[in-house]
């Protein structure tokens, strides 16, 4: 069996059209330069087209750049009650949300801040994978997609959308047309592309793809303490922050153990004592979040509030010894 993609506009509208609700996946996979031509669209395109165009986008580490509105609900009103307490009241501090996919949801807890602090805080939001470059040898069909470390993350011939790490063992085999299809661009075409790219070779038909949601361009616009950069969680945070938040990231689904510690001990190294660490996971907007709020401490973290079952990392995630009395509310929360 083989799958086709979604591969210029006009399919793309076709395939808004015939969702049920605005907040569906798409039937086929998408290219994603068709990112940016749905954000131009705006309302003509039916709702969060952009986020049904990310649903299936991994970047190099493998983790999916999915996303939507108003994800978190309750669980940002509790984070917003516990900064307001502790943080709001000093006289400048930094945030650091990371891997934000298209930023959505860091525009918005942004904008619920400014509403506590006024501008007396600065505001990082990360991710991996922010922009990407589509390119195209001219006269040719195939299309290949890299990030800004140039990793190979989607190939496009048309009409076939190829993700070049299958998101599942079920995708890998039920289509071996596209499954082969692949192994023969990656040996061929995309060997190329990558040759005359990293030449210079200004033949090459390149498009960059800034993957961006519209409300956060705008407060990169208005708003000179929101920032936008492209980060690796597995790296060294580049500053100090007193919040850190890290939602939908710390997934056994992506990483094992020892990444995951990797990367909780690079965040419990970039935090200010006393600073406040937010984490979660949950999967559509408005369900539940399994997520934890924890207080940083000079011999690790002491847990104040949970939601639903709890952070799915808890048990990685060095903590002190908090009396049941610090937990200061728990609830289940979308």
């Amino acid at each position: 069996m083989l799958q086709v993609g979604i591969c210029n506009a006009k399919d793309l509208m076709s395939a808004a059209r015939k969702r049920r609700a605005s907040d569906e996946k798409l039937k086929r996979p998408c290219f994603i330069g068709l990112y940016e031509d749905a954000l131009a669209a705006g309302p003509k395109v039916y709702g969060n087209v952009e986020e049904a165009i990310l649903f299936s986008f991994t970047v190099a580490n493998g983790a999916f750049k999915r996303t939507s509105r108003n994800r978190f609900g309750g669980f940002d009103k509790v984070t917003i009650d516990i900064l307001r307490e502790s943080i709001c009241v000093r006289d400048h501090f930094a945030v650091h949300d990371l891997a934000v996919s298209d930023a959505r949801t860091a525009a918005e807890l942004f904008s619920k801040l400014s509403g506590e602090c006024k501008s007396a805080f600065d505001f990082y939001a990360t991710d991996l994978c922010l922009k990407v470059t589509a390119m195209r040898r001219p006269g040719t069909r195939p299309v290949v997609v890299i990030d800004e470390q140039k990793n190979v993350l989607q190939l496009m011939f048309a009409p076939f959308v190829l993700p070049v790490r299958p998101s599942t063992r079920r995708e890998k085999w039920f289509y071996p047309v596209n499954s082969g299809l692949r192994r023969i661009l990656m040996r061929t075409a995309v060997k190329e592309i990558l040759r005359l790219n990293e030449a210079g070779d200004s033949s090459l038909e390149r498009r960059e793809i800034l993957l961006v949601c519209q409300e956060a361009r705008n407060a990169l616009e208005r708003c000179s303490n929101f920032h936008l950069e492209t980060y690796d969680a597995f790296a060294r945070a580049p500053r100090s922050y007193s919040v850190v938040r890290a939602m939908n990231l710390l997934n056994r689904s992506y990483f094992s153990d020892h990444a995951l510690a990797t990367v909780i001990a690079n965040i419990a190294d970039s935090m200010l004592e006393g600073g406040i660490f937010i984490t979660g996971s949950n999967f559509e907007a408005g369900s539940t979040v399994n997520g934890a709020i924890y207080r940083k401490q000079s011999n690790g973290f002491m847990p104040i509030y949970a939601s639903g079952k709890g952070s799915p990392v808890d048990d990685l995630i060095p903590k002190t010894i908090a009396p049941s009395h610090s937990l200061i509310r728990s609830g289940t929360h979308g």
